[in-house]
Protein backbone atom coordinates (compact mmCIF):
# COMPACT_ATOMS: atom_id res chain seq x y z
CA UNK A 1 0.00 0.00 0.00
CA UNK A 2 2.96 2.30 0.60
CA UNK A 3 3.67 2.09 -3.14
CA UNK A 4 0.26 3.65 -3.85
CA UNK A 5 1.08 6.63 -1.62
CA UNK A 6 4.48 7.07 -3.28
CA UNK A 7 3.02 6.92 -6.81
CA UNK A 8 0.32 9.44 -5.90
CA UNK A 9 2.70 11.87 -4.19
CA UNK A 10 5.27 11.67 -7.02
CA UNK A 11 2.61 12.13 -9.70
CA UNK A 12 1.21 15.12 -7.83
CA UNK A 13 4.59 16.83 -8.12
CA UNK A 14 5.11 16.33 -11.86
CA UNK A 15 3.89 19.57 -13.52
CA UNK A 16 1.92 19.57 -16.74
CA UNK A 17 4.18 19.64 -19.82
CA UNK A 18 4.79 23.13 -21.18
CA UNK A 19 3.57 24.87 -18.03
CA UNK A 20 5.51 28.04 -17.20
CA UNK A 21 6.09 27.17 -13.53
CA UNK A 22 8.28 30.20 -12.85
CA UNK A 23 5.56 32.59 -13.95
CA UNK A 24 2.98 30.55 -12.07
CA UNK A 25 4.98 30.83 -8.84
CA UNK A 26 5.43 34.57 -9.38
CA UNK A 27 1.68 35.04 -9.78
CA UNK A 28 0.44 32.73 -7.04
CA UNK A 29 3.44 32.45 -4.75
CA UNK A 30 5.08 29.13 -3.96
CA UNK A 31 2.59 26.57 -2.76
CA UNK A 32 3.12 22.83 -3.14
CA UNK A 33 -0.64 22.35 -2.81
CA UNK A 34 -1.31 24.83 -5.61
CA UNK A 35 1.28 23.22 -7.88
CA UNK A 36 -0.27 19.81 -7.17
CA UNK A 37 -3.53 21.13 -8.62
CA UNK A 38 -1.66 21.65 -11.90
CA UNK A 39 0.19 18.34 -11.98
CA UNK A 40 -0.50 15.33 -14.20
CA UNK A 41 -2.65 14.01 -11.33
CA UNK A 42 -4.53 17.31 -10.99
CA UNK A 43 -7.91 15.67 -11.66
CA UNK A 44 -7.19 12.85 -9.24
CA UNK A 45 -9.74 10.06 -8.96
CA UNK A 46 -12.61 12.57 -8.91
CA UNK A 47 -13.96 11.99 -12.49
CA UNK A 48 -14.11 8.25 -11.85
CA UNK A 49 -15.69 8.74 -8.44
CA UNK A 50 -18.25 11.21 -9.80
CA UNK A 51 -19.44 8.65 -12.36
CA UNK A 52 -19.49 5.98 -9.65
CA UNK A 53 -21.80 8.20 -7.58
CA UNK A 54 -24.21 8.45 -10.51
CA UNK A 55 -23.98 4.69 -11.06
CA UNK A 56 -24.78 3.99 -7.39
CA UNK A 57 -27.80 6.31 -7.54
CA UNK A 58 -28.95 4.57 -10.74
CA UNK A 59 -28.65 1.12 -9.13
CA UNK A 60 -30.67 2.22 -6.10
CA UNK A 61 -33.31 3.90 -8.28
CA UNK A 62 -33.47 0.91 -10.66
CA UNK A 63 -33.11 -2.28 -8.53
CA UNK A 64 -33.09 -4.60 -11.61
CA UNK A 65 -29.82 -2.90 -12.67
CA UNK A 66 -28.22 -3.77 -9.31
CA UNK A 67 -29.49 -7.34 -9.51
CA UNK A 68 -28.20 -7.63 -13.10
CA UNK A 69 -24.75 -6.47 -11.96
CA UNK A 70 -24.69 -9.00 -9.12
CA UNK A 71 -25.91 -11.85 -11.33
CA UNK A 72 -22.47 -12.55 -12.79
CA UNK A 73 -18.91 -11.30 -12.89
CA UNK A 74 -19.28 -10.67 -16.63
CA UNK A 75 -22.18 -8.26 -15.99
CA UNK A 76 -20.18 -6.46 -13.31
CA UNK A 77 -17.25 -6.11 -15.72
CA UNK A 78 -19.53 -4.71 -18.46
CA UNK A 79 -20.96 -2.08 -16.12
CA UNK A 80 -17.49 -1.22 -14.86
CA UNK A 81 -16.28 -0.72 -18.45
CA UNK A 82 -19.13 1.72 -19.11
CA UNK A 83 -18.24 3.60 -15.90
CA UNK A 84 -14.55 3.81 -16.85
CA UNK A 85 -15.32 5.10 -20.37
CA UNK A 86 -17.70 7.74 -19.00
CA UNK A 87 -15.11 8.76 -16.38
CA UNK A 88 -12.43 9.24 -19.05
CA UNK A 89 -14.83 11.28 -21.20
CA UNK A 90 -15.63 13.48 -18.18
CA UNK A 91 -11.91 13.80 -17.47
CA UNK A 92 -11.34 14.89 -21.08
CA UNK A 93 -13.94 17.66 -20.80
CA UNK A 94 -12.50 18.87 -17.49
CA UNK A 95 -8.95 18.70 -18.86
CA UNK A 96 -9.94 20.76 -21.90
CA UNK A 97 -11.36 23.49 -19.66
CA UNK A 98 -8.24 23.55 -17.49
CA UNK A 99 -5.77 23.67 -20.38
CA UNK A 100 -7.67 26.39 -22.28
CA UNK A 101 -7.85 28.47 -19.09
CA UNK A 102 -4.10 28.06 -18.50
CA UNK A 103 -3.27 29.01 -22.10
CA UNK A 104 -5.59 32.04 -21.96
CA UNK A 105 -3.92 33.14 -18.70
CA UNK A 106 -0.52 33.13 -20.39
CA UNK A 107 0.83 30.24 -18.32
CA UNK A 108 1.99 28.21 -21.30
CA UNK A 109 5.77 28.22 -21.65
CA UNK A 110 7.31 30.03 -24.63
CA UNK A 111 8.61 26.75 -26.07
CA UNK A 112 5.44 24.75 -25.36
CA UNK A 113 4.34 22.72 -28.38
CA UNK A 114 0.68 21.68 -28.65
CA UNK A 115 0.18 22.85 -25.08
CA UNK A 116 -3.56 22.16 -24.92
CA UNK A 117 -3.74 18.67 -26.54
CA UNK A 118 -0.61 17.43 -24.74
CA UNK A 119 -1.95 18.67 -21.42
CA UNK A 120 -5.33 17.01 -22.04
CA UNK A 121 -3.57 13.73 -22.84
CA UNK A 122 -1.52 13.94 -19.63
CA UNK A 123 -4.50 14.77 -17.40
CA UNK A 124 -6.68 12.04 -18.89
CA UNK A 125 -3.74 9.63 -18.72
CA UNK A 126 -3.27 10.50 -15.06
CA UNK A 127 -6.92 9.65 -14.36
CA UNK A 128 -6.54 6.39 -16.30
CA UNK A 129 -3.48 5.43 -14.25
CA UNK A 130 -5.32 6.11 -10.98
CA UNK A 131 -8.32 4.06 -12.15
CA UNK A 132 -5.97 1.21 -13.02
CA UNK A 133 -4.32 1.46 -9.59
CA UNK A 134 -7.74 1.55 -7.88
CA UNK A 135 -8.78 -1.65 -9.63
CA UNK A 136 -5.48 -3.30 -8.74
CA UNK A 137 -5.71 -2.59 -5.00
CA UNK A 138 -6.97 -5.58 -3.04
CA UNK A 139 -8.47 -4.74 0.32
CA UNK A 140 -10.42 -6.98 2.69
CA UNK A 141 -14.08 -6.59 3.68
CA UNK A 142 -15.00 -5.57 0.12
CA UNK A 143 -13.56 -2.08 0.50
CA UNK A 144 -12.88 -0.84 -3.04
CA UNK A 145 -9.45 0.51 -3.88
CA UNK A 146 -10.76 3.88 -5.02
CA UNK A 147 -11.62 4.73 -1.39
CA UNK A 148 -7.89 4.59 -0.59
CA UNK A 149 -7.10 6.96 -3.46
CA UNK A 150 -9.89 9.26 -2.33
CA UNK A 151 -8.43 9.37 1.20
CA UNK A 152 -4.85 10.17 0.17
CA UNK A 153 -5.39 13.85 -0.83
CA UNK A 154 -7.34 14.44 2.39
CA UNK A 155 -4.54 12.91 4.46
CA UNK A 156 -1.78 14.77 2.61
CA UNK A 157 -3.54 18.12 3.14
CA UNK A 158 -4.21 17.45 6.84
CA UNK A 159 -0.75 18.18 8.37
CA UNK A 160 -0.35 21.72 6.92
CA UNK A 161 -3.97 22.47 7.79
CA UNK A 162 -3.39 21.34 11.38
CA UNK A 163 -0.25 23.45 11.63
CA UNK A 164 -2.11 26.49 10.28
CA UNK A 165 -4.99 25.97 12.71
CA UNK A 166 -2.68 25.59 15.71
CA UNK A 167 -0.79 28.72 14.69
CA UNK A 168 -4.04 30.68 14.54
CA UNK A 169 -4.89 29.52 18.05
CA UNK A 170 -1.35 30.31 19.29
CA UNK A 171 -1.35 33.90 18.05
CA UNK A 172 -4.89 34.49 19.33
CA UNK A 173 -6.54 34.84 15.91
CA UNK A 174 -8.84 31.98 16.90
CA UNK A 175 -10.14 31.38 20.45
CA UNK A 176 -8.57 28.39 22.20
CA UNK A 177 -12.10 27.08 22.83
CA UNK A 178 -12.52 26.64 19.08
CA UNK A 179 -9.40 24.49 18.97
CA UNK A 180 -10.79 22.28 21.73
CA UNK A 181 -14.10 22.11 19.89
CA UNK A 182 -12.38 20.82 16.75
CA UNK A 183 -10.38 18.30 18.74
CA UNK A 184 -13.43 16.95 20.58
CA UNK A 185 -15.44 16.71 17.37
CA UNK A 186 -12.66 14.82 15.54
CA UNK A 187 -12.19 12.39 18.44
CA UNK A 188 -15.94 11.79 18.71
CA UNK A 189 -16.27 11.36 14.92
CA UNK A 190 -13.41 8.86 14.79
CA UNK A 191 -14.83 6.85 17.71
CA UNK A 192 -18.27 6.75 16.08
CA UNK A 193 -16.81 5.74 12.70
CA UNK A 194 -14.78 2.95 14.34
CA UNK A 195 -17.89 1.73 16.15
CA UNK A 196 -19.93 1.74 12.91
CA UNK A 197 -17.22 -0.27 11.14
CA UNK A 198 -17.23 -2.72 14.03
CA UNK A 199 -20.99 -3.19 13.73
CA UNK A 200 -20.74 -3.84 9.99
CA UNK A 201 -17.81 -6.26 10.32
CA UNK A 202 -19.73 -8.61 12.65
CA UNK A 203 -21.64 -11.50 11.19
CA UNK A 204 -25.38 -10.94 11.09
CA UNK A 205 -26.98 -14.15 9.95
CA UNK A 206 -25.79 -15.99 6.83
CA UNK A 207 -23.47 -14.92 4.05
CA UNK A 208 -26.26 -13.43 1.96
CA UNK A 209 -27.27 -11.19 4.82
CA UNK A 210 -23.67 -10.05 5.25
CA UNK A 211 -23.53 -8.56 1.78
CA UNK A 212 -25.72 -5.56 2.69
CA UNK A 213 -23.62 -4.89 5.79
CA UNK A 214 -20.40 -4.20 3.90
CA UNK A 215 -18.64 -0.86 4.53
CA UNK A 216 -20.30 0.43 1.34
CA UNK A 217 -23.46 1.16 3.30
CA UNK A 218 -21.42 3.36 5.65
CA UNK A 219 -19.33 5.03 2.93
CA UNK A 220 -21.75 5.68 0.08
CA UNK A 221 -24.86 7.35 1.61
CA UNK A 222 -23.08 10.58 2.69
CA UNK A 223 -21.66 11.08 -0.81
CA UNK A 224 -24.94 10.19 -2.52
CA UNK A 225 -26.85 12.52 -0.20
CA UNK A 226 -24.38 15.30 -0.93
CA UNK A 227 -24.73 14.83 -4.70
CA UNK A 228 -28.52 14.87 -4.63
CA UNK A 229 -28.60 17.74 -2.10
CA UNK A 230 -26.72 19.88 -4.61
CA UNK A 231 -29.55 19.47 -7.11
CA UNK A 232 -32.16 20.09 -4.41
CA UNK A 233 -30.45 23.36 -3.45
CA UNK A 234 -30.37 24.52 -7.07
CA UNK A 235 -34.05 23.71 -7.62
CA UNK A 236 -35.59 24.79 -4.31
CA UNK A 237 -33.48 27.68 -2.98
CA UNK A 238 -34.99 30.44 -5.23
CA UNK A 239 -38.50 29.71 -3.96
CA UNK A 240 -37.47 29.32 -0.30
CA UNK A 241 -35.47 32.57 -0.39
CA UNK A 242 -38.54 34.50 -1.53
CA UNK A 243 -40.88 32.89 0.99
CA UNK A 244 -38.54 33.19 3.98
CA UNK A 245 -36.79 36.46 3.09
CA UNK A 246 -33.41 34.74 3.46
CA UNK A 247 -30.14 35.59 1.74
CA UNK A 248 -28.98 33.30 -1.06
CA UNK A 249 -26.19 31.77 1.02
CA UNK A 250 -28.37 31.29 4.10
CA UNK A 251 -31.04 29.66 1.95
CA UNK A 252 -28.56 27.28 0.34
CA UNK A 253 -27.08 26.35 3.72
CA UNK A 254 -30.50 25.73 5.25
CA UNK A 255 -31.65 23.52 2.38
CA UNK A 256 -28.30 21.69 2.37
CA UNK A 257 -28.63 20.78 6.03
CA UNK A 258 -32.23 19.63 5.73
CA UNK A 259 -31.53 17.67 2.54
CA UNK A 260 -28.54 15.85 4.02
CA UNK A 261 -30.43 15.03 7.21
CA UNK A 262 -33.25 13.46 5.18
CA UNK A 263 -31.29 11.87 2.35
CA UNK A 264 -28.60 10.00 4.32
CA UNK A 265 -31.06 7.70 6.15
CA UNK A 266 -33.04 7.41 2.92
CA UNK A 267 -30.02 6.05 1.05
CA UNK A 268 -29.25 3.61 3.87
CA UNK A 269 -32.84 2.35 3.58
CA UNK A 270 -32.48 2.20 -0.22
CA UNK A 271 -29.39 -0.02 0.08
CA UNK A 272 -31.26 -2.33 2.43
CA UNK A 273 -34.26 -2.45 0.09
CA UNK A 274 -32.16 -3.31 -2.95
CA UNK A 275 -29.56 -5.65 -1.46
CA UNK A 276 -31.43 -7.38 1.38
CA UNK A 277 -32.00 -10.97 0.20
CA UNK A 278 -35.61 -12.17 0.01
CA UNK A 279 -36.91 -14.69 2.50
CA UNK A 280 -34.94 -13.36 5.48
CA UNK A 281 -36.53 -14.50 8.72
CA UNK A 282 -38.03 -11.92 11.09
CA UNK A 283 -35.31 -12.19 13.76
CA UNK A 284 -32.48 -11.59 11.30
CA UNK A 285 -34.38 -8.77 9.65
CA UNK A 286 -34.86 -7.01 13.01
CA UNK A 287 -31.16 -7.42 13.82
CA UNK A 288 -30.08 -5.97 10.49
CA UNK A 289 -32.60 -3.13 10.76
CA UNK A 290 -31.22 -2.09 14.16
CA UNK A 291 -27.66 -2.09 12.82
CA UNK A 292 -28.63 -0.01 9.80
CA UNK A 293 -30.51 2.47 12.00
CA UNK A 294 -27.41 2.92 14.18
CA UNK A 295 -25.21 3.38 11.10
CA UNK A 296 -27.58 6.04 9.72
CA UNK A 297 -27.56 7.87 13.07
CA UNK A 298 -23.75 7.83 13.12
CA UNK A 299 -23.59 9.22 9.58
CA UNK A 300 -25.92 12.04 10.58
CA UNK A 301 -23.95 12.84 13.73
CA UNK A 302 -20.60 12.99 11.88
CA UNK A 303 -21.61 14.64 8.59
CA UNK A 304 -24.43 16.98 9.62
CA UNK A 305 -22.47 17.83 12.77
CA UNK A 306 -19.57 19.06 10.63
CA UNK A 307 -21.99 21.09 8.47
CA UNK A 308 -23.44 22.74 11.57
CA UNK A 309 -19.95 23.75 12.72
CA UNK A 310 -19.25 25.38 9.35
CA UNK A 311 -22.52 27.29 9.37
CA UNK A 312 -22.76 28.56 12.91
CA UNK A 313 -19.22 28.55 14.29
CA UNK A 314 -16.33 28.95 11.83
CA UNK A 315 -13.43 26.86 13.11
CA UNK A 316 -9.65 26.88 12.43
CA UNK A 317 -9.86 23.50 10.67
CA UNK A 318 -11.97 22.62 7.64
CA UNK A 319 -14.05 19.70 8.90
CA UNK A 320 -15.53 17.21 6.44
CA UNK A 321 -17.49 14.39 8.01
CA UNK A 322 -17.72 12.29 4.84
CA UNK A 323 -13.94 12.15 4.48
CA UNK A 324 -13.47 11.38 8.18
CA UNK A 325 -15.65 8.30 7.65
CA UNK A 326 -13.66 7.34 4.55
CA UNK A 327 -10.26 7.80 6.21
CA UNK A 328 -11.24 5.84 9.34
CA UNK A 329 -12.68 3.00 7.26
CA UNK A 330 -9.62 2.85 5.00
CA UNK A 331 -7.20 2.97 7.94
CA UNK A 332 -9.07 0.18 9.74
CA UNK A 333 -9.00 -1.86 6.55
CA UNK A 334 -5.25 -1.35 6.14
CA UNK A 335 -4.67 -2.32 9.76
CA UNK A 336 -6.79 -5.45 9.45
CA UNK A 337 -5.19 -6.50 6.15
CA UNK A 338 -1.78 -7.62 7.55
CA UNK A 339 -3.51 -9.29 10.51
CA UNK A 340 -5.78 -11.19 8.16
CA UNK A 341 -2.90 -12.27 5.95
CA UNK A 342 -0.91 -13.44 9.00
CA UNK A 343 -3.89 -15.45 10.25
CA UNK A 344 -4.28 -17.15 6.87
CA UNK A 345 -0.56 -18.00 6.74
CA UNK A 346 -0.57 -19.37 10.30
CA UNK A 347 -3.51 -21.65 9.50
CA UNK A 348 -1.69 -22.84 6.40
Amino acid sequence: MAVVFVVYIVGSRIPLPGLDTERLIQQAGYSSGFLARLSIFALGIVPFFSVLVLAEIAKLAIPPLARWQMASEANANRLNLVIVVMALLMAGLQAYGIMVALETSGLAGPDAIAFVPVGIACLVGGVAVLIWIAHGIELPNRVAGFWLLLAIPFLSALPPELVSGLEMVRIGATPAADGWTVGLYVVAAVVLAVYANGLLSRRHGDGDTDRILSPAILLWPPFLASAVAGYVVALVSPFVAVDMAMSDQATSDFIWLVSNAVLMPFFVWAYARVYMPPGMDAARKREVTVVLAIVAAIQLAICVGADLFHLYRPLPLDLDGTYIIVVVTVMLTLVRFPAREAAVQSRA
